[in-house]
Order: C-alpha cells, then structure tokens, then sequence
C-alpha cells in the first residue's frame, strides 16, 4: 500500500466513510459488505444519533458480514421485515431446512446456471 498503516486502519477510516454518508443526507441508505461488529460499534450508533433506524442482515454460513439498510424516522416506518436467504438449501445456509420461496424456485428452475452458482 502507499498509505501509511495508521492512514488506512478500520478505526480511522470508518468513521470518515459515515461522515461522508451523512453528507448527502440521505433518506434510505444501503450498504454490503457491512462487518457486524463494525455495525454495531459504529454504524447502529451513529446512525440513531442522527435519526435514523436500520437492520443488517449477515450473510449465511459462518460470515459475519453482510448487507444492511437504513432510513430516516422521520421519512420511513418499518411495517414489515423479511429476509430472504439466497442460499436456501445450502448445507452452510443460516437455516440450511428453509426451502426456496416459489417465485425464487421458479427463478432458480428457469436460470440452471444461476443456480449452480449459488450452490457454490
């Protein structure tokens, strides 16, 4: 790397990316590739500082990242939460029993390639 290690540490930079989110003061906010503990820590607290909410949802097996979502109280409210697992079926899934939905069967039966894929 050309930066110096203390310039590019999760403890420094982090922060920077949420300041910089908060910039364009948004309604809804998505993020991927959310660490948990990251989330948590820095993210979930900052973000109800500031009015927001949000959920993330880590990705199945053993990961502990994932996507998260955001909104502003004020803007936004909640009624559902629903989340899909794209892995259903997997031996390391989070719920390894779930069957895919019937749409995401249909999805997967009509798309063999994609469903390899996912298999992996």
């Amino acid at each position: 790397t050309h930066c110096p290690p203390e310039l590019t540490r999760a403890e420094r930079r982090l922060p920077l990316g949420v300041d910089e989110v908060f910039d364009y003061e948004p309604s809804l906010i998505a993020l991927q590739e959310v660490d948990a503990r990251w989330w948590e820590r820095l993210w979930r607290p900052r973000l109800c500082t500031a009015g927001y909410d949000g959920l993330i949802c880590l990705k199945s097996g053993s990961s502990m990242e994932g996507v998260a979502v955001a909104w502003r109280c004020e803007d936004w409210t909640l009624l559902e939460e629903k989340r899909v697992a794209l892995s259903a079926g997997r031996a390391d899934a989070a719920c390894p029993e779930a069957a895919p939905t019937p749409a995401m069967a249909a999805f997967l039966e009509a798309r063999p390639e994609t469903a390899r894929a996912m298999a992996k």
